[in-house]
């Protein structure tokens, strides 16, 4: 079959809010360039993440006056592992098998070598407790995703990895919209999302699931 370029007409105003998802300077650098908002990895630690988003901002100053019409332009959407449970112990009971098999899938030889550089020397579950994943009772979880939105991050992805049974899965959504996404609902109300100006350090930010 010979090639096929087909363009579709944008009725919709604004535009609907397009994002790339970036992992290297090049990447981030696109997304900047071409007025896209930025979707980051789930398996690059905070640091990495805080050094990402800086250069984001930065290559934003570079892009054209007419790229600059997408609603999520500047917005910095973050994917993360989430388990949420009573308590902290009782999050690792039930999440450290299942997290810890799922990134030895993604970092095996089977999947790209970024995945592999990524979660290199995290074959332990305290490792990505620390600045990956996002396990921990409710109140320990609002103190990672304001750990996050400290390093700029505007919006949050929420990832579960299949093999904790739908049952373990729900609980745990359950409990992230009952215990966790209030503290953040201040800034939902005032209309916190893609193309949103920012909130300031101290100022509620919304988790988008």
């Amino acid at each position: 079959m010979e090639f096929v370029h087909s363009e579709y007409e944008l009725l919709q105003q604004p535009h609907s809010p397009i994002f790339l998802a970036g992992a290297t300077d090049r990447s981030i650098g696109v997304a900047a360039h071409m007025g896209f908002g930025l979707l980051l990895s789930t398996c690059t630690p905070f640091d990495g993440l805080a050094r990402q988003i800086a250069h984001y901002r930065k290559e934003l100053d570079r892009k054209a006056a007419a790229l600059r019409k997408n609603p999520s332009r500047g917005h910095m959407d973050v994917s993360r592992y989430v388990y949420v449970a009573d308590t902290d112990a009782r999050a690792r009971a039930e999440s450290e098998a299942v997290i810890l098999r799922h990134l030895a899938h993604f970092s095996s030889g089977h999947t790209s070598g970024y995945l592999g550089t990524v979660n290199a020397g995290r074959n332990d579950y305290d490792g990505p407790l620390r600045d990956v994943i996002l396990h921990g009772s409710p109140q320990t979880v609002v103190e990672k995703i304001e750990r996050l939105r400290a390093i700029g991050a505007d919006s949050l992805m929420l990832h579960y990895p299949p093999w904790y049974g739908a049952e373990k899965a729900v609980a745990s959504l359950e409990k992230f919209a009952a215990e966790v996404m209030p503290k953040f609902a201040a800034g939902a109300r005032a209309g916190y999302g893609p193309g949103a100006k920012p909130a300031k350090l101290g100022e509620p930010h919304a988790a988008r699931v």
